[in-house]
């Protein structure tokens, strides 16, 4: 199946929205305490707002019918413009392990190098076990931790 990764553009809303809750309920069922079960709300309006700011790039995933299969956001980092942080990606649960998620991350680095940024950073939770070992495989590497420690009520 061949897939294109294009710029989003608001026809894609109704698909990223659907595919930004699947993400949503996945992270909500490896981490309940942290992730509300309704999840985020995620407006037109906030889309187009999103789409509008130069400092992200989101980009979607199609098959030959247009049809949104996943997308990446990145954004530059508000502390230091040489990295640019991989926000999100999703790909569609019906079509993964096909590739998609390699496109993606791959159209992502391009932004980065295009960008002039010195590297592509990202946030995982480690109650997500199959996204750690795609991102490991990717070649990513372990940069720093952050700890918790819960405090009981």
């Amino acid at each position: 199946m061949p897939i294109t990764i294009r710029p989003a553009a608001m026809a894609d809303y109704p698909a990223v929205i659907l595919l930004i809750k699947q993400m949503h309920s996945e992270h909500a069922a490896a981490r309940p305490d942290r992730f509300l079960a309704e999840g985020p709300t995620y407006t037109k309006k906030d889309f187009a707002k999103a789409l509008r700011d130069s400092s992200q790039t989101w980009l979607v995933a199609v098959d030959t019918d247009d049809h949104v299969l996943g997308y990446v956001m990145c954004a530059r980092s508000k502390w230091n413009a040489a990295i640019l942080c991989l926000d999100e990606i999703c790909v569609d649960k019906a079509y993964r392990r096909q590739g998609i998620g390699t496109l993606l991350m791959d159209a992502a680095k391009e932004t980065a190098s295009r960008m002039g940024a010195s590297s592509l950073e990202l946030e995982v939770w480690e109650a997500t076990p199959a996204p750690i070992q795609f991102y490991e495989r990717y070649g990513m590497t372990v940069q720093r931790r952050r700890m918790e420690l819960p405090i009981s009520k």
